[in-house]
């Protein structure tokens, strides 16, 4: 059980959580037994190192094992390699009160002159014990000079002296330090483990919580137990002694697992208006995106590793429920799709934290969804794979039951003009994708500004405007030409979001200039709320099969030409 450390004063009970319920000994560390063997037998044994390296994530308890380390060696009373936590050196340590316990935040204090006062102080001898332990929190910040000034110190320190360096990025460790320290790495919790701890947490400070607030929170939290405690603390000081998912989700601003698996169930279908108002939903209600978009993340990775066979890995992180969903809806993704969708949404998060622009972002990952589905194309990443994809059997959400009643605002599909058949081989297909850099422009026809003309080009001219500006070519995506009015371009905009973003004034004099430019004319840019065009269905299974481009598909990728109702 855990050894929740309470201080002496009356303000015992206003700490927080993570810090009065930090393991004791070793046998409380959680999920770390390949490490705390090896030290507790070291400490039993007498055969103790000079230096220590703890590596691993966050929250996984590497300084609580320095401290459990440091009492262990000194304690007065050890019980078969653990401290007692009831002698002197123990409660002054318990207490942050040992002066022999040296902590060192090398974030803040990595500099050359930092490890000298270091070196200095490394001579004294222990006060009370038999050890002086000396942690290095952040080593890895830890400046080049620094490490060597430190070099000749942890290779040959005193006897009474030991280090202990704790950090998150041990590849910046030098080899040269790495080669003298006895290296230990911790892992990331399981789910389960977690969850265990939380509940045994709860039940000690009388807090009644249901199983599904627990597994959210320890999936949140990513495996490391910190980070779990600290959000079961924030959750009880919102709701008090009874938790259950509304008041979890009120206290941490988190979307319904339900809404996150509606969104990716729309994907899945290829419904990408209805997607976006489910995500416009979502932000009503008050969910944070980011942490939205994080879940469907987390989910659409859990997607991808069941399609792939390899859903043993995610036994520790979903509950039973979660992996029954996972085994329904893995099979109705086409893989590489599948791949493509979490490789984008990965790069979201990454690269932008406005909420406006990961919301527009997200936005044109389904709209492109639901146009890649309507014209029956896939990613560019996945163009190779052409396989039938199973028809999902769900009941459509009611988000997506609203939008059948008007037109579906999807992107259009870009105009491709592809090369013109060789007689002698047949149809060409190239894989090059188009590239974004600068096109060179060819004259407009005569008259200035032609409908035609800009219909053709708009995939080129998009492109463009998205080599000066990414958000404002991504916006432009969910647009299409309407009509020409001398030198005006009415641009159509399904979505009044997109279509303000374009028609901010110096928004729209860029896209002006390129579009002047590329297409050798004056050209004024007017925006309008309109939907796209439909795209235009196939007549018939026997005359896609006509188009030599289908054969050649079919030739080179195997499968059949199946006619959708």
């Amino acid at each position: 059980m855990f050894n929740a450390l309470e201080p002496a004063s009356h303000d015992a009970g206003r700490r927080a959580l993570y810090l009065r319920w930090r393991p004791g000994r070793f046998s409380e560390v959680v999920g770390q037994e390949h490490v705390t063997r090896t030290l507790r037998n070291a400490v039993r044994s007498g055969r103790v190192g000079h230096a220590y390296l703890l590596t691993g994530p966050r929250g996984t308890g590497k300084t609580s094992l320095a401290r459990i380390l440091f009492r262990a060696l000194n304690c007065l009373s050890p019980q078969d390699g653990e401290p007692c936590n009831a002698c002197a050196i123990c409660r002054a340590a318990l207490a942050g009160a040992s002066l022999d316990l040296v902590e060192i935040d090398a974030a803040s204090n990595r500099g050359i002159d930092d490890i000298r006062g270091l070196r200095e102080a490394v001579g004294y001898a222990p006060s009370e014990g038999r050890y002086r332990l000396y942690i290095l929190d952040e080593a890895h910040e830890l400046t080049a000079a620094a490490w060597d000034a430190f070099l000749k110190t942890l290779e040959e320190p005193p006897p009474h002296a030991i280090f202990v360096l704790c950090t998150t990025d041990v590849h910046k460790i030098p080899p040269t330090i790495l080669s003298r320290c006895q290296r230990f790495d911790l892992r990331r919790l399981r789910s389960a483990e977690i969850v265990e701890r939380l509940r045994l947490i709860a039940a000690s400070e009388g807090v009644e919580i249901t199983p599904e607030v627990l597994e959210r929170l320890a999936r949140l939290a990513r495996g490391g137990l910190r980070d779990a405690v600290s959000l079961l603390d924030q959750v009880i000081a919102y709701a008090g002694e009874r938790i259950d998912a509304a008041t979890c989700r009120a206290a941490l601003g988190l979307p319904e697992l339900e809404s996150v698996r509606g969104f990716l169930e729309l994907l899945e279908r290829g419904a990408g208006a209805a997607a976006v108002e489910l995500l416009a939903a979502v932000m009503d209600a008050g969910a944070d995106l980011r942490q939205f978009l994080d879940e469907a993340l987390s989910m659409l990775r859990a997607l991808l590793m069941s399609s792939a066979g390899a859903e043993a890995a995610l036994h520790g992180e979903f509950s039973a429920d979660e992996l029954d969903w996972l085994r329904l809806h893995a099979p109705r993704w086409d893989r590489a799709v599948l791949a493509d969708t979490v490789r984008r949404v990965s790069e979201i998060l990454a690269q932008h934290r406005d909420p406006a622009r990961l919301r527009l972002h997200l936005e044109l990952l389904a709209l492109e969804r639901g146009a890649a589905t309507a014209s029956g194309a896939q990613p560019a990443t996945a163009a190779a794979a052409v396989s039938p994809r199973p028809s999902p059997e769900a009941t459509p959400s009611a988000v997506e039951a609203r939008s059948e009643s008007r037109p579906t605002a999807v992107a259009p599909p870009v105009p491709v003009v592809p090369p013109a058949p060789s007689p002698d081989d047949g149809p060409r297909m190239s894989s090059e994708a188009p590239s974004a850099g600068p096109v060179l422009a060819v004259a407009p026809a005569a008259g200035g500004l032609d409908l035609a003309a800009v219909q053709a080009r708009w995939g080129e001219l998009i492109e463009q405007v998205n080599a000066r500006d990414s958000l404002l070519g991504a916006s432009l995506r969910s647009a299409h030409p309407i009509k020409v009015d001398g030198s005006t371009l009415v641009l159509g905009f399904g979505f009044k979001f997109h279509r303000e973003w374009v028609n901010d004034l110096p928004n729209r004099r860029l896209v002006e200039d390129v579009f002047s430019q590329a297409l050798r004319t004056t050209c004024v840019v007017r925006c309008v709320a309109a939907a796209p065009p439909q795209t235009e269905a196939v007549a018939s299974l026997e005359s896609a099969l006509k188009d030599p481009y289908v054969r050649r598909a079919l030739s080179l990728f195997g499968g059949q030409a199946v006619e959708l109702e």
